[in-house]
């Protein structure tokens, strides 16, 4: 056999793993793991203190409203959280927070500072898991990296057990991954436990679901969750999602033309699952699963953007636009529970929280620091001693803003309850909660009217507060109290000059303003060019109907909030960063809408504020199907029901998008006639 012959059987044999079906080498791979670790102490299986390496597959059937199922091999490694992992091989073929061939890392997983161990159990002091007993073994089952290299992990299971000689399982936390880079957690421990687990599996419980994971399903519904037994060397989770309740236009496809009842509840909307068999982690082991699976780490991505590309252009489903994150207390009252599981206990939906959202970009945190110095300068006109007080819910920051300046800063999240002071007028303080940083970048770019970003962004769920007195004492101040005499007085209120000597740029000022009207005008697609030069005519502060007793005043709140202009504060040469925020925007959007077919367009919220729900009150109906004073008043009891946990408009996916739009700028035009 000369020498070439030889190097190209060694070629054929490396390369076999991906020459041949995954299917086999998937089976075969397990099959030599197992049988080169038969040695191994039965010490270092997974269910003791060892580690362990499991070749698992993952699998996902979509019920309704078109099926869809794909199966892929992935893999995973059982981590034991506190170990000491003095395995002699360690360096080498197995590391914590250190290269090695496979490695596991704190900082892909969970957040806060110290140890692994400190962050589950602070996880589990915020859910109020009730632990009867110390918790003791916690094993997770998750991706591990390869040579340092990252990669997608869309699900981390963290099982908890007692502290005693039996070690029952006592919580589970689910760490959940989407593809936006947002990672959120569910716990699942005896307050959503199932009486009795689901044939074939140790436990089952049942949570509400909170997190977007796919653009192909809203945050409706339930989980419906089973955990396989660990005994044995085997891993598995269950995921059903029920109760789910689609928007209307998700159930439209262009082909079939045929519309489902928007809010019918399939008993199963989409099944996901997770199966393993495990082997113990030795060198001999690792090689094996670097062999059989030399890629598999790194394709679950393009595997599920593929998934995502035959969904969405060969079953033709709607895509949602990715909602702002929701902020759920640890517990909530019983009166806005979801209602009961299965087995008739009731299922607590204050069991998901996101812990990870997307960070700001450097156009949003650009324009935060322009638009906190604008709500200085307001803080000025307002009456002495007023503060406005801004809960960042996306980082999360809180940020107490007065006519000093920015007073403090703490980096605290969101407290729960949710202050409510609709009862003292009199107190200084205006707390606003913005959940996502689009709201302070809009008001920024669309400097020229500012009373159009304030109603777009309120509209689409990017910016409230815990009752509509804030929400009206907000509008109050952005309009600088509507003293007209003082604020004539100022030198920017109505003449847009700068103040202390500052320059405004001309030609990045030029291009700046001919790049949003343009997308306001073409990118955009809201067709709202024509409100460009008078600044104030944005619904609701504007004539709505000349009927309406406060539509002058709720103009002049209009006037008002435009004429202090935030733009008016930009050192020369800043505004080049305004014009490439405009540009991104614009260019993100048109990317997006040239390649999906969204359920609601998001970019259209301020075409449809002035065509559809600006109009509404012409087409008052009392049946209530959605238009009519009995629809509003129904989710406003709705959203009553959790006073102090939920802010102003802020409801679940079960509730139509469009649905909640409405309610939000119904809201507002209210909140603008009480100023």
């Amino acid at each position: 056999m000369n020498s070439t012959t030889v190097a190209f059987t060694v070629a054929l044999v490396l390369a076999a793993p991906l020459l041949l079906p995954w299917r086999m080498t998937h089976g075969v791979g397990l099959r030599v793991a197992k049988w080169l670790s038969r040695g191994a102490d039965a010490s270092t299986s997974a269910n003791t203190s060892g580690h362990s390496l499991f070749f698992a597959t993952t699998k996902h059937v979509r019920v309704s409203p078109v099926g869809h199922s794909f199966v892929f091999p992935v893999v995973y490694l059982g981590f034991n959280v506190g170990s000491s992992a003095t395995d002699p091989f360690r360096s080498i073929f197995f590391a914590h927070n250190a290269l090695a061939l496979l490695s596991v890392w704190n900082k892909d997983l969970l957040v806060g500072s110290g140890s692994l161990r400190e962050r589950v159990m602070a996880v589990l002091r915020d859910a109020n898991t009730p632990l009867p007993l110390p918790i003791g073994r916690i094993l997770l089952v998750t991706a591990p990296r390869v040579l340092g290299l990252p990669s997608f992990n869309p699900l981390n299971v963290y099982y908890c057990h007692d502290d005693s000689a039996a070690q029952p399982l006592r919580a589970i936390i689910l760490e959940v991954n989407n593809t936006f880079g947002e990672r959120h957690l569910y716990v699942l421990d005896g307050s959503n436990r199932w009486e009795s687990p689901k044939k074939g599996f140790h436990s089952s419980y049942e949570v509400q679901r909170s997190f977007f994971v796919s653009p192909f399903n809203n945050r409706s519904g339930v989980y419906e969750t089973h955990i396989s037994d660990m005994t044995g060397n085997k891993t598995g989770v269950l995921l059903i999602i029920k109760e789910y309740a689609p928007a209307s236009n998700e159930l439209l496809t262009p082909d079939s033309k045929i519309e489902i009842e928007p809010h019918s509840k399939p008993s199963k909307h989409l099944i996901a699952s997770v199966e393993g068999n495990g082997v113990p982690l030795t060198p001999a082991t690792v090689l094996c699963l670097l062999y059989f699976h030399p890629l598999t780490i790194f394709l679950t991505m393009p595997r599920i953007m593929m998934e995502a590309w035959k969904i969405a252009y060969v079953k033709k489903l709607g895509v949602y636009q990715k909602p702002n994150p929701q902020h759920a207390p640890p517990l909530v009252p019983a009166a806005s529970s979801i209602g009961a599981s299965s087995n008739g206990a009731p299922v607590p939906p204050g069991k998901g929280r996101t812990i990870h959202q997307l960070p700001e970009s450097s156009v949003d945190i650009f324009c935060k620091e322009i638009a906190f110095s604008h709500f200085t300068k307001l803080c000025k006109l307002a009456p002495l001693g007023t503060r406005l007080i801004l809960h960042l819910r996306y980082l999360p920051r809180t940020l107490i803003i007065s006519r000093e300046g920015v007073i403090s800063e703490t980096s605290e999240p969101t407290p729960f309850p949710l202050i409510d002071e609709s009862g003292a007028n009199d107190s200084p303080d205006i707390m606003i909660h913005l959940s996502s940083p689009a709201f302070l970048t809009r008001l920024v770019l669309d400097a020229e009217n500012t009373a159009r970003a304030v109603s777009c962004a309120f509209v689409a769920g990017d910016w409230s507060a815990a009752d509509a007195n804030h929400i009206a004492r907000f509008l109050q101040l952005c309009a600088g109290s509507l003293e007209k005499r003082r604020l004539q007085s100022q030198p920017d209120a109505h003449s847009g000059e700068p103040e202390d000597g500052e320059k405004v740029a001309g030609l990045g000022r030029s291009l700046f303003e001919w790049a949003f009207s343009s997308y306001l005008r073409f990118g955009g697609g809201v067709e709202m060019a024509r409100f460009s030069s008078r600044h104030s005519e944005f619904p609701p502060f504007c004539a709505i109907q000349n009927t309406a007793g406060n539509d002058v005043f709720q103009k002049d709140v209009g006037q008002a909030i435009t004429s202090m202009k935030p733009v008016s504060i930009v050192a020369e040469g800043s505004e080049w960063t305004l014009l490439r925020g405009v540009l991104e925007l614009w260019a993100g959007e048109a990317l997006f809408r040239s390649v999906t077919r969204f359920v609601v367009d998001p970019s259209l919220v301020g075409k449809r504020v002035l065509e559809v729900y600006s109009n509404a009150d012409q087409n008052v109906n009392e049946a209530g199907d959605g238009i009519g004073k009995a629809w509003f008043e129904k989710l406003k009891a709705q959203n009553d029901t959790t006073r102090g946990w939920t802010l102003v408009g802020e409801f679940g996916d079960e509730v139509d998008i469009l649905a909640k739009e409405r309610y939000r700028y119904q809201v507002l035009k209210d909140c603008a006639g009480t100023v």
